[in-house]
């Protein structure tokens, strides 16, 4: 069977029911996932005529699919993080609320970070591998990005959480030197910069996300239960209890893999042998 068939299946799905949608999120998320789906497609053949197909065929089945899914991870990196960033801090659109808000970019955002996360799941299953807490974030991602595209809030905080998406671009760098030219003198100061990159957009998001929540509340815990599951909350209860479930699973994550990635980056400038990078 080919690497690309059950991606290239998933875009042909995904195309139908967008074909058949009525314009809506729906319709919008399963193009997002069609137009990643075939754009790895087209990514593996590229990969194939640039390596040969004797150093492409070389590769696990795992890394095959890592060389496209890695470029589209790396997009979608850029787009949702740097979508994210300018909604939150550049615009400025929760300024005095996080709760309420739903800015038009934050839907933009959720609809492409759901569509791409639907996508990697597929390659994630076509791999096999990956760390539990990886399948974890990933469905955290899904239900948290598809709930708030319903309910509308509180937006504010999977958004900020997708401003740390723009790790993976120093992962994705990190995995290519590794695979593609793994006894390159460059190595440890990738590994390096990754770690740097990992505390500088991963390791804050959660404390600032319960700040934020906090301050809103006027730093009184009555409060801010108040907000979020009292009687006169106006969150659905599911979107503040899952959203707040998320906030301090992933945001463990973070510190955790922050932790892994500094661990590693001390490894290599030792010259300990390093296992491959995985997903970011």
């Amino acid at each position: 069977m080919s690497m690309s068939k059950p991606i290239a299946d998933a875009a042909a799905s995904a195309a139908s029911v967008a074909a058949s949608g009525d314009g809506g999120t729906v319709r919008t998320v399963m193009l997002n996932l069609a137009a990643y789906a075939a754009a790895h497609v087209v990514l593996d053949r590229v990969w194939q005529k640039c390596l040969g197909q004797a150093k492409y065929k070389a590769l696990s089945r795992r890394d095959r699919i890592y060389l496209a899914e890695k470029i589209l991870s790396s997009v979608n990196a850029l787009v949702t993080s740097g979508l994210a960033f300018k909604a939150i801090f550049l615009d400025k659109a929760y300024d005095g609320d996080v709760l309420n808000p739903y800015p038009n970019l934050a839907h933009t955002v959720f609809a492409s970070m759901c569509g791409y996360t639907i996508y990697d799941l597929f390659t994630m299953w076509a791999q096999g591998g990956d760390h539990w807490s990886m399948w974890i974030h990933h469905i955290m991602s899904l239900y948290g990005t598809s709930l708030i595209m319903y309910f509308r809030k509180p937006s504010f905080f999977p958004l900020l959480f997708a401003v740390s998406e723009i790790t993976a671009l120093a992962n994705n760098l990190v995995w290519y030197a590794q695979t593609l030219r793994p006894t390159s003198s460059w190595l440890p100061s990738l590994m390096v910069a990754r770690a740097v990159t990992f505390t500088v957009a991963r390791a804050w998001i959660a404390p600032y996300a319960l700040a934020r929540a906090l301050a809103q509340a006027q730093y009184n815990p009555a409060m801010l239960w108040a907000q979020w599951f009292g009687a006169s909350s106006n969150l659905a209860r599911i979107a503040a209890f899952l959203t707040a479930l998320n906030v301090f699973t992933i945001g463990w994550f973070n510190v955790g893999w922050t932790t892994a990635v500094w661990k590693l980056a001390v490894r290599a400038l030792r010259g300990v042998p390093l296992r491959k990078a995985k997903r970011a």
